[in-house]
């Protein structure tokens, strides 16, 4: 005799099937036979949902007066099925050409994008190009990085 629910039930209409109870349809883990039957159900797919992160800035080349200020904006995007918590971007440049914030951090949904600008001083004695280093972290994740370049002119 088999257990299966018929493809029009839920674990609602029948809390008594093996796996189900009346709180939670996947009470028994992804492995029980609801929620293998039910996958629409969001405790049944935690275990193989990840984030993907990936990293950009904009603009690659910027063009900056010695002494003034340039903004970079970086853009954080996930395009996996779970949202991305503990998400840090660090910024780091050559001290003796520019001085940039530390890190900014946040959290990203899945299939959305975070956005954070970055303010680079570039010092009065700074001459020709000074590179901007990103790096992103997220805790278990890949790390990824970009850069931005920007031309010093006086």
């Amino acid at each position: 005799m088999s257990h299966s629910l018929p493809d029009a039930q839920t674990c609602a209409d029948d809390p008594s099937h093996p796996g189900c109870d009346s709180s939670n349809p996947c009470a028994n883990g992804p492995s029980s036979e609801c929620c293998a039957l039910q996958p629409r159900f969001a405790p049944c797919n935690e275990e193989t949902a990840k984030p993907r992160l990936a990293i950009s800035v904009s603009p690659k080349v910027k063009r900056a007066r010695a002494g003034h200020i340039a903004v970079l904006t970086v853009k954080v995007r996930n395009s996996g099925d779970a949202p991305a918590t503990g998400v840090r971007v660090c910024a780091k440049a050559l001290r003796s050409k520019a001085q940039v914030g530390k890190c900014l951090s946040g959290a990203v949904a899945a299939g959305r994008t975070m956005a954070r600008r970055f303010r680079v001083k570039v010092r009065r004695s700074a001459r020709g190009k000074v590179r901007v280093g990103f790096k992103l972290t997220a805790g278990g994740l890949p790390v990824r990085k970009a850069t931005a370049t920007i031309k010093v002119s006086r």
